[in-house]
C-alpha cells in the first residue's frame, strides 16, 4: 500500500511507489492515446494555432498577470501550454522561476506531479508544454463544497505527500504549496503543480531574504527568510492546507499583517475546535506539522503521512 511505503527506505519507497501507479499510469496513457483533437477552438488567443514543435496551440485555458496558460493537442494528448507575456519574459527572475518550473517537472516524473513535456521559446515567448489535468483544483473544489470528507482528505494528502517525498529526496523544496496549486483529476487522484518558486537547496540563486510564498501557507521561517527555508516547510504548509480541507476555513484570517502575525507568534488552533468530528490522532499531526519552530514538526514528510493513518 501507498501509505506503507512512504516509511520505507528512501529507496524501497521509491519503487514502491513506481509499482503502486503503474497500472493507473498505463490506463491513463491508453486514454490520452485515444484523445482526440476538439473539433473546434473556444476562448482563441493570440497564439491559436500556432504549433510549439509536434503541439498545435488551441484556445486559452486561463490568463494571469504573468502569462497566459493554452490547451494544445499533439502526439495523441492534450496538453495544457503555459507561457509567460513579452514584459514579464524581459524580467530576469521570472525567467528563472519560469525555467526552474519546467527543470523540475521534468525531473520530478511521477503521476502525482504534473508532467513536463518539453519547454522552450517561440519568438521571445518562454512555454512549457505539460500534462493536461482534466479535473478541478483543489481551491475550487473547496470554494464549491466548503470542507472535505476526512477520507477524501486523506487520500489527497497521501498523493501530496507522495510528490513532496519524491521531490525533497532530489533536493527540492516547493515553497507554494496552495489549493490551487493541487489539481484533482477526474478520478479522484492529485497532482501536484507549479514548482516555479521551487528551491533547490542549499541554492540562492532566486531570491534573498525577501518572503516569497502565498502568506495563507508559509512557514514562520520563510516569512522571515525564504531562502533559508528546507522540506519542513513545506510540511508546515501542508499542515495549514489539511487544516482548510477538514474545517472549509484557514487557521489564521483577517489583513495580511495579522495573518502573518497569527503564522509568526500565534499557536496553532486546534482543528476540532472547528471541526469536533476530525479524529484526535489526525489533529495531533495538524497541530505537531504547524509547530512555530522547524525542530518540532515532523523532520520527513512520511512521518507526517504515516502519522496521519496511525491512530
Amino acid at each position: 500500500a501507498l501509505s506503507a511505503a512512504l516509511f520505507r527506505p528512501v529507496r524501497n519507497t521509491t519503487q514502491h511507489l513506481v509499482d503502486r501507479y503503474i497500472y493507473g499510469l498505463r490506463f491513463d496513457l491508453n486514454e490520452l492515446q485515444q484523445a482526440q483533437r476538439p473539433k473546434t477552438v473556444t476562448n482563441p488567443g493570440k497564439l491559436t494555432g500556432l504549433h510549439f514543435g509536434d503541439y498545435e496551440i488551441l484556445g486559452v485555458l486561463g490568463k494571469g498577470g504573468m502569462g497566459e496558460v493554452y490547451e494544445g493537442y499533439g502526439n495523441n494528448q492534450r496538453v495544457a501550454i503555459k507561457t509567460l507575456l513579452p514584459d514579464t519574459a524581459t524580467k530576469e527572475d521570472s525567467l528563472i522561476r519560469f525555467q526552474r518550473e519546467a527543470e523540475t517537472g521534468r525531473k520530478l516524473d511521477h503521476p502525482t506531479i504534473a508532467r513536463v513535456f518539453d519547454s522552450g521559446s517561440y519568438e521571445g515567448t518562454p512555454y512549457i508544454i505539460m500534462e493536461y489535468l482534466d479535473g478541478q483544483d483543489l481551491g475550487d473544489r473547496l470554494k464549491q463544497d466548503g470542507k472535505l470528507d476526512i477520507e477524501t482528505t486523506l487520500a489527497i494528502a497521501q498523493d501530496v505527500c507522495t510528490a513532496l517525498l519524491l521531490a525533497h529526496e532530489a533536493g527540492y523544496v516547493h515553497r507554494d504549496l496552495k489549493p490551487s496549486n493541487i489539481m484533482i483529476r477526474e478520478n479522484g487522484s492529485a497532482g501536484l503543480m507549479d514548482f516555479g518558486i521551487s528551491k533547490v537547496q542549499d541554492d540562492h540563486s532566486i531570491t534573498g531574504t525577501d518572503a516569497i510564498g502565498t502568506i495563507h501557507y508559509m512557514a514562520p521561517e520563510q516569512i522571515i527568510a525564504s531562502r533559508e527555508v528546507d522540506p519542513r516547510a513545506d510540511i508546515y504548509a501542508l499542515g495549514v492546507l489539511l487544516y482548510e480541507m477538514l474545517t472549509g476555513v484557514k487557521p489564521f484570517k483577517g489583513t495580511p499583517a495579522q495573518i502573518l502575525f497569527g503564522h509568526l507568534q500565534q499557536p496553532a488552533p486546534d482543528v476540532r475546535m472547528a471541526n469536533p468530528e476530525i479524529p484526535r490522532h489526525i489533529a495531533k499531526a495538524i497541530n505537531k506539522a504547524m509547530s512555530k519552530h522547524p525542530d518540532d514538526r515532523f523532520q520527513m514528510v512520511g512521518e507526517f503521512a504515516e502519522a496521519l493513518l496511525s491512530p
